[in-house]
C-alpha cells in the first residue's frame, strides 16, 4: 500500500512539474511574441496563432504549440487541403522535400487530408532569437512552396 501511494504522489509531482513548465513556457513565448510586436491570438491551452500576408498563400497562419509535458515547441502551418485523387508524384515531392530539412517537416494530419510544415524545438535549446526566426521561416518557406505544391497536388492548372 505504501508504494501505491509513493507511486501516487510520484506521479503528482511530475504532473504538477510538467504543468508548471508548460504554463511557464507559454509566458515566455507571449513575451517574446509581445517585444518583436507580432500580433497573436490565443487559440487553445498551449496554442497561439499568428496570421501572416503573404504572396502566394490564401490564408497564411502560423501556429505555436507547447507540448504538453512543455519540453517543446511546434511551431507549424496548414499549407493546404490535399484533394483525395493527389499523384503519387505529389507524395514523392513531399518526400524529397523533407530528406533535405533538418528539424522541420512536411506532414499531413490524421485524416490525410490537411498538408502542413512544422518545426519543433526541444524548449531547453530554444532562445528569442531563433523562436523568432523559426516562426518567420515556417511562413516564408509555407509561402514560397505553396504555388508548386498546389501544381503538384493538382490544384493549380499552371
Amino acid at each position: 500500500m505504501k508504494r501505491l501511494v509513493a507511486a501516487g504522489l510520484i506521479g503528482l509531482v511530475f504532473l504538477v512539474s510538467a504543468l508548471h513548465a508548460e504554463a511557464s513556457m507559454m509566458t515566455t513565448l507571449s513575451s517574446w511574441l509581445d517585444k518583436h510586436d507580432l500580433k497573436y491570438e490565443k487559440v487553445g491551452e498551449r496554442t497561439y496563432s499568428l496570421a501572416f500576408e503573404s504572396n502566394n498563400h490564401p490564408n497564411l497562419f502560423v501556429f505555436v504549440m507547447v507540448s504538453k509535458k512543455g519540453d517543446y515547441v511546434s511551431i507549424f502551418s496548414p499549407v493546404m487541403k490535399v484533394p483525395e485523387d493527389a499523384p503519387k508524384s505529389f507524395y514523392q515531392h513531399l518526400l524529397e522535400l523533407n530528406e533535405n530539412l533538418w528539424q522541420a517537416k512536411f506532414g499531413l494530419d490524421s485524416d490525410n487530408q490537411i498538408l502542413y510544415f512544422e518545426f519543433e524545438v526541444p524548449t531547453r535549446l530554444i532562445d528569442e532569437e531563433e523562436f523568432i526566426s523559426d516562426i518567420a521561416l515556417v511562413a516564408k518557406k509555407v509561402d514560397e512552396l505553396y504555388p508548386t505544391l498546389a501544381k503538384k497536388a493538382g490544384l493549380s492548372k499552371q
